[in-house]
């Protein structure tokens, strides 16, 4: 999807793929001409990604479903984006034994010990529920004429 939709920009796009662990979209999105970084809090441990720079094709693909708070990991990519740049992400849905006050057992989403954490809010299924409303709210607030 990504080689399709933005191959014939490759050379003039800078692409972060944020949350990218070991680099291998990155990686593979420099092989076919475009400017890639890749950073993980996990993996990425001693830098401050603000440094990296501004960026037109921000890629957070598996990272939303980890973040405690939807709205600073937003807030953070939001920073890092180019204006009229682009924000792509993906997240897994829950398993359905996301509840509040209960501790992960779901492999997927279990906690971890860097920047991002799980959801842990409303009934079962509530962390897409709740990123659902978060990113309206989000994009409402942020929402600005396009050239």
């Amino acid at each position: 999807m990504l080689e399709a939709g933005f191959a014939p920009f490759a050379a003039e796009i800078s692409h972060l793929d944020y949350g990218g662990g070991a680099g291998l979209l990155s990686k593979l999105m420099g092989e076919k001409g475009f400017r890639s970084t890749s950073y993980d809090p996990f993996v990425n441990t001693d830098t401050d990604p603000a440094t990296l720079g501004a960026f037109d094709l921000i890629t957070a693909f598996e990272v939303f479903e980890h973040a405690s708070d939807v709205n600073a990991l937003m807030a953070n990519l939001s920073a890092l984006r180019k204006p009229n740049g682009i924000i792509l992400f993906s997240t897994l849905a829950s398993d359905g034994q996301i509840a509040p006050n209960t501790r992960l057992t779901w492999w997927y989403a279990a906690p971890r010990k860097r920047p991002y954490q799980p959801v842990h809010q409303g009934e079962p299924c509530a962390p897409r529920r709740a990123l659902r409303l978060q990113l309206r709210q989000l994009h409402r607030q942020s929402a600005r004429p396009v050239d």
